[in-house]
């Protein structure tokens, strides 16, 4: 109603830029489940921005959320943002900038809300059909262990973890990739990367940065590196990068599963694509797929594996219409049914000797109705 009150930013008198902080008081900590909702409007300011930062105890900053400028309008627009788990003491802080317009802001928000943020419930097992009893009384699901997120409040669901094979949060430097490779039949290579190296600018990139991960899903500060696909030129439309697993053993019983973290934001943000294969060079079976912007925050993938003969797992990166695609994953594992082959490597693919009417620029190796 318009008797209601909201959070607006007042005019500035700046003479180029200036910016407005709201902050939060402290909060203790965080589960890994918590995240926040509110309300946006902006309608007469088009040029000012507004950004989402935590400051923890040492007034360190990490960018939860910039708003896109997609939502002017005379309309409210629900924002939600994920926290995660926070193990020390922090503040969120809001700040919006302006550049020198004579036009007041109307930047508003309203109705902030914390949602699941609290440990779950002691003793509450309910609606678990094959619980994990953590050590503070805590339930989580088996499927929540060793996937590099502590649900259960204590961290034990990620202790105990030598079952779960290759398991890699790219932090290790003597092994940036752990035992993944790239795959030379792509159009160009993913990187190990650091948000703090993607998004280098000053305060002020509020205005420019609205794609891609500001952090890492492991630590959750623009310092922890994860995998990162660079979609800026000169790559083009359609290019794809891939890693390679090791080797894994055959799998039907369903399992051999594997969890990874992606964040995938951007107005041109393609697809991300998991795939197996049983021969080096030959056809690609799709076992998961996620196509567009999905908003700034890390998501939990997985995908269960049956394969009857010895394969490997490949991650794949999709260049979209433009520059504004980057791609993150972390923070990758693999169930106890997964067990490594114990031949390091993959038959090579048979070439025949006719082309295919079905290859393409991207694809080096086809067979008919078959992606390669």
């Amino acid at each position: 109603t318009t008797k209601g009150f909201v959070m607006t930013v007042a005019g500035g008198s700046g003479s180029f830029a200036g910016s407005s902080r709201l902050v939060s008081e402290r909060i203790a900590a965080t589960a890994a489940s918590c995240r926040i909702t509110f309300g946006l409007y902006r309608n007469r300011d088009k040029d000012g921005t507004l950004a989402l930062y935590l400051e923890d105890d040492s007034k360190y900053t990490t960018k939860l959320w910039t708003d896109p400028r997609t939502t002017i309008g005379r309309t409210w627009t629900p924002i939600s943002v994920s926290l995660g788990r926070r193990r020390s003491g922090f503040r969120l802080v809001f700040i919006s900038t302006h550049v020198g317009s004579t036009i007041s802001s109307d930047i508003s928000i309203d109705d902030f809300k914390f949602f699941e943020c609290n440990a779950q419930t002691v003793g509450h097992c309910e609606g678990f059909t094959d619980p994990f009893n953590c050590s503070n009384g805590n339930c989580i699901p088996q499927d929540n262990l060793c996937d590099f997120s502590d649900d259960c409040g204590d961290n034990t669901d990620e202790y105990n973890c030598e079952k779960y094979v290759q398991m890699c949060s790219f932090e290790n430097k003597a092994e940036p990739f752990c035992s993944w490779s790239h795959d030379d039949d792509a159009d160009f290579k993913w990187q190990r990367m650091r948000g703090e190296q993607i998004n280098n600018f000053d305060w002020y990139d509020d205005w420019w940065q609205l794609y891609g991960p500001d952090r890492d899903h492991t630590l959750g500060t623009p310092q922890g590196p994860f995998l990162f696909l660079d979609t800026s030129a000169p790559r083009k439309p359609n290019d794809t990068a891939r890693v390679v697993s090791p080797v894994f053993a055959p799998t039907t019983s369903g399992e051999c599963q594997f969890r990874f973290w992606y964040h995938m934001y951007g107005y041109d943000v393609a697809s991300l694509n998991i795939y197996t294969r049983t021969l080096v060079g030959g056809p690609l079976t799709l076992v998961w797929s996620q196509s567009h912007s999905r908003g700034d925050e890390w998501l939990r993938g997985t995908t269960i594996l049956k394969v009857q003969q010895p394969f490997q797992v490949l991650i794949e990166g999709v260049r979209g219409n433009s520059y504004e695609g980057d791609m993150g994953v972390d923070d990758i594992s693999f169930t106890p049914g997964c067990q490594l082959q114990i031949t390091a490597t993959l038959p090579p693919f048979a070439y025949s000797t006719s082309p295919s009417p079905y290859c393409n620029s991207t694809h080096s190796h086809c067979l008919q109705n078959t992606r390669q």
